[in-house]
């Protein structure tokens, strides 16, 4: 990154403290109406997101299982037919086994799972896991959401864009599609009792699966899933890719940094040898609506700085005929609530907006 991402970093941790008394005055916070809490945190969140950009260097892939026990598991690959057309463009990456989290536990057997989400996370394709400091406090709201209609959450840890292995693009469809076929196949879920479900980053996965899906799932033996849902999805990775400004006022009000969009959608880019761009249609969501079998749900925080991309993205795909599309809005909510919510905040918000996605089903 460069100075000005630097010079900017070392201001806002400088100005912890004064912005620490700042927000005890209402009327000083980013939004009035939010809590002292609300307006620190998104603060301090902010300036952690700074600090991973200007540092341009995602985390180790751990393929082991950790504090999550038997709960995490690894997926092998699904078989080499199961990958055709845009999964096949970069010979250098191949598909791959893959980690997974399972909540609330492990099941044991196939006849104690009933609608399972398969969750892929956040993170601009550059950060996260879906392990439990990652993602516990979305999958445990997404279960006790759905009251008692979900009873498995599985997180998917997919290649990362910028980490130690082959990570852009179509590295992370790869492994969606490897952990879509695991519940159908190895698990015995029917596609009408999965939802695919994305934060973010994982929205855009979540997006490119269901494409993929409606474009060779019937040739595999792999129907698309009932349901999708999106929450805060990143939709417009070209529109990163040119670093947007920093300066709308919207950016007051959400903790996601123009540097980390840039950093996340500049990795996840194809090898250029590839022939294909950040406009493929599997990455670049908005502009490129589909027809789709399943019923898609789009929660999106009425604060954050992807706001404007997810409620047209909703338009452009209610265009297309037959789609269905159901929306909620947290008003005043920042970026993602649905993964951080407990960290900013919004745990109210973020069960409420888990109860409008279950009423979906």
């Amino acid at each position: 990154m460069g100075a000005g991402q630097a010079i900017r970093l070392i201001t806002n941790i400088f100005s912890l403290p004064f912005y620490t008394l700042l927000f005890i005055f209402s009327s000083q916070r980013p939004c009035s109406q939010w809590t002292y809490k609300q307006a620190i945190s998104v603060h301090l969140i902010r300036v952690v997101i700074s600090g991973l950009s200007l540092r341009g260097k995602s985390p180790p892939m751990q393929i082991e299982p950790g504090p999550e026990g038997d709960r995490f598991i690894v997926i092998p690959p699904a078989p080499s037919a199961t990958f055709k057309g845009i999964t096949r463009i970069d010979s250098k990456i191949q598909p791959s086994q893959t980690g997974a989290t399972w909540y609330p536990n492990r099941p044991r057997k196939s006849a104690e799972l009933g609608r399972v989400v398969l969750h892929f996370h956040g993170g601009a394709y550059v950060i996260g896991d879906g392990r439990e400091k990652d993602a516990g406090f979305l999958a445990r709201t997404l279960l006790k959401g759905s009251e008692g209609k979900v009873s498995h959450v599985l997180c998917s840890q997919y290649r990362l864009a910028d980490g130690d292995r082959q990570g852009r693009f179509p590295a992370a469809l790869q492994d969606a599609i490897t952990c879509y076929a695991f519940l159908v196949r190895t698990q015995g879920v029917s596609p009408d009792r999965i939802v695919v479900s994305g934060d973010s980053a994982g929205g855009n996965l979540s997006m490119a699966l269901l494409r993929y899906l409606e474009e060779h799932g019937q040739s595999l033996g792999l129907a698309p899933p009932a349901n999708v849902w999106l929450w805060s999805p990143w939709l417009d990775a070209k529109a990163s890719a040119q670093k947007p400004l920093n300066d709308t006022p919207i950016f007051q009000t959400d903790y996601v940094t123009e540097a980390f969009g840039h950093w996340g959608a500049t990795s996840l880019t194809p090898d250029p040898s590839t022939g294909r761009t950040i406009e493929e249609p599997h990455i670049q969501c908005y502009g490129n609506p589909f027809p789709t079998s399943a019923k898609i749900f789009v929660c999106t925080g009425g604060l954050e700085f992807l706001a404007p991309s997810c409620l047209s993205f909703i338009d452009q795909m209610r265009g297309v005929k037959g789609n269905v599309l159901e929306d909620h809005l947290i008003e005043l909510g920042p970026h993602d609530t649905i993964l951080l919510g407990e960290k900013l905040g919004f745990e109210k918000e973020a069960l409420e907006s888990a109860k409008a996605a279950a009423r979906t089903l």
